[in-house]
């Protein structure tokens, strides 16, 4: 299991503590909502890696593994194609996933090699394109906000909503600003496992408060397993029904 896979299977987990004598140590808690950076940079500011949970290098595999030189912690490649000699050199250097920017990438790109795959998805959908998205091998999927860029208001979560109820994969949002705590709570409830920001552009400030309010935030209620709310198909293409009959309905042949 790579970095990515693990935090987003533990989200809001506390490491166990160790058993038997010695110094005791911090426990480790993975946080509710991952913060993912994006970075076209060829050199990253020393403060990422404090407040960054995994970090996107953008580029071809060359530049991606350039430009994460010397990251210790998670960091993966956002990419719109990649041969498979590219897909061998970012997996040597250590890349734990591959955000995949284009469906016109070539197949190769979901070959299975220990690294996670992302996608973003396309502004449009369809439940056809969402069901066949659910079924294919992406452990999470990047949302753009569906509102302009500006404080989050209830069209506004009602429309992520939507997108959100279609699939059961690990939710990341790209978001233009920074969330307020509020927001942020409201994020997460929907779920959203991961805030994809731009990294370049972040106030160090407004980074180090976000990050803290994250670390503060309480887990969400549980919930039944999630699956994507999208019609069942039967053979004749119609919807199964929920009508529920009595045996007194029944006729005897």
């Amino acid at each position: 299991m790579n970095k990515l896979s693990d935090s987003l299977s533990k989200l809001g987990m506390v490491e166990p503590a160790r058993i038997g004598f010695g110094q005791p140590r911090e426990r480790k808690v993975v946080p509710l909502v991952l913060l993912a950076g994006r970075t076209a940079r060829k050199r990253r500011p020393a403060r990422l890696a404090e407040t960054l949970d995994a970090l996107v290098v953008e580029g071809d595999h060359k530049s991606a593994v350039n430009r994460a030189s010397g990251w210790k912690g998670c960091w993966g490649a956002s990419l719109k194609d990649a041969s498979p000699e590219g897909l061998d050199a970012l997996k040597e250097a250590g890349c734990d996933f591959i955000l995949v920017e284009s469906g016109g990438a070539s197949p190769a790109i979901l070959r299975d090699d220990g690294m996670s795959r992302g996608l973003v998805l396309p502004d449009e959908l369809t439940d056809r394109t969402a069901r066949a998205i659910e079924d294919m091998p992406f452990e999470f999927l990047v949302m753009r906000q569906t509102a302009e860029p500006g404080p989050l208001t209830v069209t506004g979560m009602i429309g992520m909503q939507e997108t959100v109820s279609l699939f059961t994969k690990h939710i990341f949002l790209k978001v233009e600003r920074l969330p307020g705590k509020s927001e942020l709570e409201a994020l997460k409830d929907l779920p959203v496992s991961a805030l994809l920001l731009n990294a370049d552009r972040a106030d160090a400030a407004g980074l180090k408060a976000l990050h803290a309010a994250i670390k503060e935030m309480k887990p969400r209620e549980r919930r039944e397993e999630r699956r994507p709310l999208l019609p069942l198909p039967t053979s004749s293409g119609m919807a199964l029904s929920n009508t529920e009959y009595d045996d007194d309905d029944w006729g005897d042949d």
